[in-house]
């Protein structure tokens, strides 16, 4: 099964489970979404705000791995086009909806920021062909990732 199946059918679980047991529209209202619309366009907006997210983590998931190969393989050019993408795939990232700790939205703008930055400058040493800075930062943004998901996800 890959990822993206087992994403599918977690999110689709979820879904029916929201189904059958019900949603307060105020816990819609919390997080962001369209609870004030009603129940159920609350359920629809808010698993439909979680696919999407999900997908640009598991991308941004993806392309962090293919640029990790590249530092590996001294290959600059990969190590760009991934962290490349990762800027454009992490470019709504503070506005994400929260499996825990929605309460400390702030500082998980923070940590999103933080990691966005790194990402920038991620790009810069990639651009410039700096390995070595490549190499460093990797295990940085390695332990934002993990920070970030074990606080939030």
């Amino acid at each position: 099964m890959t990822n993206r199946t087992a994403l599918f059918a977690v999110l689709l679980t979820a879904v029916i489970s929201l189904s059958i047991h019900g949603c307060a529209k105020d816990d819609h209202k919390a997080e962001g979404t369209a609870g004030e619309h009603g129940e159920a366009a609350g359920v629809d907006e808010h698993t439909k705000q979680m696919v999407e997210q999900h997908e640009a983590m598991m991308g941004i998931q993806e392309d962090w791995t293919k640029a990790r190969g590249g530092i590996e393989g001294g290959d600059a050019q990969a190590v760009l086009k991934s962290a490349e993408a990762m800027s454009e795939k992490s470019a709504a990232i503070e506005g994400f909806m929260l499996h825990k700790g929605a309460d400390n939205r702030e500082e998980f703008v923070k940590k999103a920021t933080e990691f966005r930055s790194m990402i920038k400058d991620f790009n810069d040493y990639a651009r410039n062909k700096d390995v070595k800075s490549l190499r460093e930062m990797a295990p940085k943004i390695d332990a934002a990732c993990n920070g970030c998901h074990q606080s939030f996800r």
